[in-house]
């Protein structure tokens, strides 16, 4: 016959110990207390020991308090509640957060610095009984070499940006241990020494640093492709097209035409989006010492169409005409003829070099440096099961009794 069983794990199960406190308490209030001499020197002493009646009490052990009793409860319930009981159906969930910086990609031994963090991190969740939980990707978010797998896809970060996911419950799966600690969030740093290997590309010259020192290897830049979709045919002469044709050409970019599952992903290091639907009324707008008339266009029936998790970098009164990410460019309106050519030319080609991303091949020499040590720090965990939850119950359980416990002693 199976009887009943209770599953509990135990979040902080060295808070147990504590329960030897009301226990030591309760052995202290029990004990007999010591033997009293009473000098008999004295003579009154001696008259009322002697007077009739007045035969000494046998001893009995102190009588505990129901004050006594009930503040001990207290104290037994409020370190069981810190030790965060919950059963094995309530195991906490730990948020990934993974750290998508080129370095993650890098060979360490016999894996890359990012599988091996993401072993490190399974390893500590089944010390700590807990589960991976796996986030919702940033919109649009462009994966480095395709890390993190695509199994495996999750909250993805910038290490700087790894403070907005410093709460209870998130783990950053980084190669090199933060800087600045997080104060609930926990990490796992794969470490790892540095890796030489392609850092730059200058034209049709790749950049290598053989660990010591830059190397120009000539006419061995790897292929890079900017995909530009949605222009016109009929558009190729206008202000934007020649702008970034001209960036491409100065750059040993090629620009191909069409959509990017088209072309070869680890090739494709930009990609510009052009709306396609037609909105009527032509927008002034403009930046950086330049201003043009142009026409707006929507993306999928939307006007302007530009995602919001897009960073903005034109705008038309509320209006988003461009906006942009890491690897891509969206935009909404197609500028005529601007008023300063020069400074419209400068103004572009900083987007395009600022969104553009580096071939998958090409890993910063900031990147390419030893990450140190590996290391692994548990979050805090977030609330599990906070309806109905042991842990909860105790804490509640512990106030009551504290109160009664102040009113018995009142009484």
């Amino acid at each position: 016959m199976n009887g009943l069983s209770i599953d509990i794990a135990w979040e902080r199960p060295w808070a147990l110990v504590l329960l030897a406190i009301p226990l030591a308490i309760l052995f202290w209030s029990r004990r007999r207390p010591a033997a009293r001499e009473i000098a008999t020197s004295d003579l009154a002493t001696w008259r009322a020991a002697s007077t009739p009646g007045a035969a000494a009490r046998p001893h009995t052990p102190r009588r505990v308090l129901l004050a006594l009793v009930l503040a001990l409860a207290a104290l037994g319930c409020a370190a069981l509640a810190l030790a965060g009981p919950h059963s094995s159906a309530e195991r906490p969930q730990w948020t990934c957060v993974f750290d998508t910086s080129p370095s993650m990609s890098l060979a360490n031994g016999t894996a890359s610095r990012g599988e091996q963090a993401l072993e490190m991190a399974r390893r500590l969740a089944a010390e700590h009984d807990a589960d991976l939980a796996i986030a919702t990707p940033t919109p649009g978010a462009d994966l480095f070499g395709g890390w993190p797998p695509a199994a495996h896809s999750a909250g993805v970060a910038e290490p700087a940006a790894f403070a907005e996911w410093d709460v209870p419950g998130a783990l950053w799966i980084t190669d090199e241990i933060p800087h600045e600690r997080p104060r609930f969030a926990g990490f796992v740093a794969s470490g790892g020494v540095a890796v030489p290997g392609p850092v730059g590309v200058d034209g049709a010259d790749r950049l290598d640093w053989d660990g010591e020192h830059l190397v120009r290897r000539a006419g061995e830049a790897p292929v890079r492709r900017l995909v530009l979709e949605g222009l016109r045919s009929d558009a190729r002469d206008e202000p934007l097209a020649r702008v970034v044709a001209a960036w491409a050409a100065a750059r040993g970019i090629v620009v191909v035409s069409g959509t990017r599952t088209e072309q070869e992903d680890s090739e494709v290091v930009l990609e510009i989006r052009i709306g396609g639907q037609f909105a009527p009324g032509d927008v002034v707008a403009g930046r950086d010492g330049w201003r043009a008339t142009g026409e707006r266009y929507g993306f999928g029936g939307i006007v302007p169409g530009i995602p919001a998790h897009l960073t903005p970098w034109l705008r038309a009164g509320d209006e988003v005409l461009v906006g942009w990410q890491p690897g891509s460019i969206d935009v909404s309106w197609i500028p005529g003829e601007p008023a300063a050519a020069a400074a419209f030319a400068v103004s572009w080609a900083r987007l395009f070099d600022e969104s553009v991303r580096p071939a998958h091949s090409i890993v910063p020499l900031e990147e390419r440096v030893g990450a140190g040590a590996a290391a692994a720090v548990a979050p805090t965990s977030a609330a599990v099961g906070v309806r109905g939850s042991p842990a909860w119950i105790l804490a509640a359980l512990a106030a009551v009794l504290a109160f009664g416990a102040l009113l018995a002693r009142a009484g």
